[in-house]
């Protein structure tokens, strides 16, 4: 099977766009072309009632922008003989449909004749290429005589003999019981009303070059003659096919279905205003997230000449967010698949003597799916964990994704929610709960403390009471930040031992605990519980879903390795398998082998160790997988309430509460009292912590330093019922010194090793340590990952421990790019002590290989972030003074040569006093004109001196570090100064 054609069969904006930015400039690429993974012929592909996927060939050539020409001298060619089906859709831009636009809508570039003329010129002086072949005159149609123009074009006879061309070319290529299905275009406009008379998407940004030329409204006359012409070009397509012979070629005729052209446009009029803002540069935009990802797209114009044929990019007129709007969305290309399916399984039934198949019964504005609460339907869970703002291409895919198929989105901010709310991360949710998806909140459960790694929580607990406290605070943080946005919480790193010994619950009971509480405050919360294995049956009630397999390809498919429950789930919702490294022509295969093994919820990815969660796979990889389900919604547990319980409770008259101890932002509480279970409430807040029956001693962090508390502990009947109440007790937490959450850092470097100590004083999700390389910072001659000191200076981290891991930078920065990629790869290990608050690094590093006394420890998440640098670049050590003259417009080649004509080596060449000999040392360098120049050179008291090989550094150091584009000082320790500046009189020393 083929596709070839233009916009309408590459799928402008509907769904992710295929490709990578970097294929842009290629010719025919998917990026170049504009072809998205929700088109009508990648739908096609990708259906199931067309038999094995896996033995189909499928060539995807439709391109953006082409004309006939285009599809016959490229395309077609490009295509393997014997199709059995080709889907082609060509025409509409041979008749102009990008200039009715421009004229009738959007006036991006609309100009008088004189205008024209004036323009054309100016654009042939700086001599653009592609100003020589442009078609000015079109720029000055107007709205009607553009429409006046397409309808010319369309009773043409050589727009009918373009038509007849590309049919009898396309049936080249069939096989002898191949198909060609010819989809014409659809009307976009009611012109039945008038609520769209005095609307007008005139672009402001055409404005500027003529204030006084009026809006074009789209009134209905006008919207009626726009439609006309859709009208008359499928017309034409269907004469065209007619007289090639319907046993060969099919005219797929969408248009005429009830309810697809109907106001369509309509309901994009709030995009297309915000669209408008793009002009504006100080504009803020913030756009839905059908139009986020608005690229500019490229049209590729040959120029020929006598010995080569050059190629050159251009902007098009218009980027795929305005396009998008018209052209078909994600609904009509599923109604468009539809149709040509039918018209597929229709033409099989009649050459098999079977009668016609009836359209109605297969053609549907709305995709079928089965009742959504079925427990047959298999749907798609995804651990989203990729940044929005790293990577807002995979959001803007995840979101267009089938809400019935990708049900489940998990959200992670940092390890959990963070203490605060992250915007991208608001984006990203609210722009997920709208396209349909439940967004769930990671939570960390650490496996309770009681696995070999003996996890301990933020405040370095292993305690059970403690694990459930962070725990219940951080659903509360999810639900508190996102308000009216979270679907429920992810629970990760589940232990799936149900107790201690042989018939004890101690943990599956706990989970049930907690699953059971999270309900209770947040009805209709949807939960899922992973350890990544299989799980007892005791485990059965401690969430909605288990995420029993969390593994490779390779072990999914060896039998020896995968591990069943051992118990059958009533619902396969209860059962989700994640499986990574899958390749693609295996998707379908594993899908079907997780439903055999009743996993109701299936992630499968191509991604690999050690983080198979940080992309999304491409496209064409994502539309196997969800190709590969039938689609449903979660099956989420009610609020299990309280059993009755009618018995008192004990008496105590009051029982007793101590705090135990405390620190910067937390309190140890132990109690005295018995209950089913217990209640600790922070007094004058709503935050209270749940804890089971013998737990009586808790520690509550994230407190804000140097602040009064009151804690009351609540003893509950296993009803829920108030039995009794502590007496309530206070505390101040202690003051930050100076405000600073990391002190007491210093390094102690050897050849080989080194060690960095640090007191933390509050608990963060991550602690990172950057080694960092006091010289000059390119990061892209010299890749390496920047940390900013202040808003647009930063020092280049060469090396990186995260863990108990070391790394090395491995990133580089492609051509064209500023941004540094985050890389890193692994080249040792690293002892990590944590002792009170104190942390200890001993790195297999040392001054043998990098200055490691230079380092940055960064901390982010529970706690203001902050990164501390030693040295600090911003103690005050550099200043950008200098003379009236440092704008001279030589100066700075004049400073680069004057530095890199120093005398390199590790003499102290330089100086302000006499050497022994009594023969003065030189001061530094310059280099000029002979009369003017820049000045390289030390200065300061009677002892200063420098090599030439360290004033070189510091050279590079008051640019990168100390930020100084122009002059600028290094005040060093001992009173001296290395200095740029502008001089008089140079005698060009270099």
């Amino acid at each position: 099977m083929a596709a070839i054609g233009d916009s309408y069969s590459a799928g402008i904006g509907a769904g992710g766009r295929l490709g990578s930015v970097f294929d842009l400039l290629t010719p025919g690429s998917d990026y170049a072309c504009s072809r998205y993974d929700h088109s009508y012929p990648y739908i096609i592909n990708s259906d199931g009632r067309l038999g094995d996927k896996a033995s189909r060939n499928f060539q995807f050539k439709s391109c953006s922008g082409a004309v006939i020409s285009d599809v016959v001298d490229k395309q077609i060619p490009a295509i393997d003989s014997n199709q059995q089906v080709i889907l082609l859709s060509a025409g509409g831009n041979d008749v102009e449909l990008v200039n009715i636009l421009n004229q009738c809508i959007y006036e991006l570039g609309v100009f008088n004749k004189e205008q024209v003329a004036v323009i054309k010129l100016a654009a042939l002086k700086k001599g653009w290429a592609w100003a020589e072949n442009f078609n000015w005159d079109a720029l000055a149609r107007g709205c009607d005589g553009q429409l006046d123009y397409s309808q010319a074009l369309i009773d043409g006879d050589a727009f009918s003999k373009s038509l007849d061309q590309i049919i009898d070319r396309a049936k080249s290529k069939l096989a002898s019981d191949g198909m060609i299905y010819y989809t014409g275009y659809a009307k976009f406009f009611a012109d039945d009303t008038p609520d769209c008379d005095k609307v007008s998407w005139s672009s402001w940004l055409f404005k500027a070059h003529d204030m006084q030329r009026p809006y074009e409204y789209l009134t209905g006359p006008r919207r009626s003659r726009m439609n006309k012409l859709v009208e008359a070009v499928n017309a034409k397509i269907a004469a065209a096919v007619q007289k090639a012979g319907t046993d060969k070629v099919k005219f797929v005729d969408y248009d005429n279905t009830d309810g697809v052209a109907d106001g369509t446009v309509e309901g994009y009029q709030n995009q297309l205003a915000q669209l408008s803002l793009l002009a504006d540069p100080d504009a803020k935009l913030n756009l839905p997230a059908g139009v986020q990802s608005a690229q500019v797209s490229a049209l590729h114009v040959e120029v020929a000449t006598a010995d080569q044929t050059a190629a050159f990019e251009i902007p098009n007129l218009l980027p795929d967010g305005y396009g998008r709007v018209f052209h078909p969305q994600i609904l009509l290309h599923k109604i468009i698949a539809n149709l040509v399916i039918y018209n597929m399984v229709s033409r099989n039934a009649q050459s098999h003597g079977y009668g016609a198949v009836q359209e109605v019964a297969t053609l549907d504005t709305c995709p079928y799916y089965s009742d959504p609460h079925s427990s047959k339907n298999q749907q798609i869970a995804l651990a989203s964990y990729i940044h929005p703002l790293a990577d807002p291409d995979a959001w803007t895919r995840m979101l267009a994704m089938d809400k019935n198929k990708v049900s489940v989105l998990v959200a992670n901010v940092l390890n959990g929610p963070d203490a605060k709310l992250n915007d991208d991360w608001n984006t990203a949710i609210k722009n997920a709960v709208s396209s349909g998806k439940r967004i769930i909140g990671y939570v960390r459960t650490g496996y309770l403390g009681v696995s070999q790694q003996q996890f301990k929580t933020r405040l370095g607990s292993g305690r059970l009471s403690d694990w459930v406290a962070q725990i219940e605070q951080d659903v509360d943080m999810w639900y508190k930040l996102y308000p009216g946005l979270m679907g429920g919480i992810f629970f990760d790193e589940g232990w799936n031992q149900c107790g201690t010994v042989q018939n004890d619950n101690l943990y599956a009971g706990l989970y049930e605990y907690i699953n059971d509480n999270t309900k209770r405050k947040y009805p209709g919360a949807y939960t899922v519980l992973n350890p990544g294995d299989s799980m007892p049956k005791c485990f059965e009630d401690t969430a909605d879903t288990l995420l029993t397999f969390e593994s490779s390809f390779e072990r999914y498919l060896d039998n020896s390795i995968y591990k069943a429950n051992g118990w059958d789930a009533a619902d396969p919702r209860k059962i989700w398998h994640i499986i990574y490294n899958v390749p693609k022509g295996e998707v379908g295969r594993v899908a079907a082998l997780a439903r055999q093994r009743g996993a109701g919820f299936i992630e499968i990815t191509n991604d690999i160790m050690p983080n198979p969660y940080d992309n999304l796979p491409a496209a064409d990889y994502m539309q196997e997988v969800t190709g590969s389900v039938s689609g449903g919604a979660p099956l989420v547990a009610p609020d299990p309430g309280f059993p009755f319980d009618n018995r008192p409770g004990p008496t105590y008259n009051p029982p007793g509460l101590d705090i135990v101890s405390f620190d910067y932002t937390s309190a140890s509480l132990k109690w005295y009292a018995d209950g089913g279970s217990f209640r600790v409430a922070i007094m004058g807040t709503d935050t209270v912590y749940n804890l089971q029956a013998g737990m009586r001693e808790v520690t509550i962090g994230g407190l804000s330093p140097g602040t009064t508390y009151s804690f009351q502990v609540t003893a509950l009947s296993p009803g829920g019922k108030i039995w009794v109440t502590t007496e309530t007790k206070s505390v101040k937490t202690w003051d930050l010194p100076d405000g600073k959450t990391v002190v007491n850092y210093t390094s102690t470097p050897s050849d080989g090793s080194t060690t960095i100590q640090a007191d933390v004083l509050v608990p963060y999700a991550f602690t990172r340590l950057y080694i960092w390389d006091t010289s000059s910072c390119n990061l892209v001659k010299t890749p390496a990952w920047p940390v900013n000191y202040n808003t647009t200076n930063y020092i280049c981290a060469k090396y990186m421990v995260e863990g108990e891991t070391l790394y090395k930078y491995s990133g580089v920065i492609p051509e064209g790019y500023k941004n540094a990629p985050w890389s890193w790869s692994s080249v040792g290990s690293v002892s990590v002590e944590v002792s009170g608050y104190t942390n200890k690094w001993t790195l297999p590093l040392g001054k043998s290989t990098i200055d490691t006394s230079n380092f940055v420890i960064q901390a982010e998440g529970y706690g203001p972030s902050t990164n501390v640098f030693q040295p600090n670049p911003v103690d005050g050590s550099y200043d950008c003074k200098g003379s009236g003259m440092c704008t001279t417009p030589d100066l700075l080649k004049w400073c680069d040569h004057a530095v890199n004509y120093l005398q390199r080596n590790d003499n102290l060449t330089y100086a302000t006093f006499p050497s022994s000999d009594g023969n003065d040392r030189l001061t530094g360098n310059c280099w000029g004109d002979g009369t003017r120049g820049c000045g390289v050179f030390i200065q300061g008291g009677t002892k200063c001196e420098i090599s030439g090989n360290d004033m070189w550094h510091a050279y590079q150091d008051i640019r990168n570090i100390g930020g100084c584009d122009k002059c600028g000082s290094w005040h060093r320790a001992d009173g001296c100064l290395v200095t740029i500046n502008y001089v008089s009189g140079c005698n060009n020393h270099g």
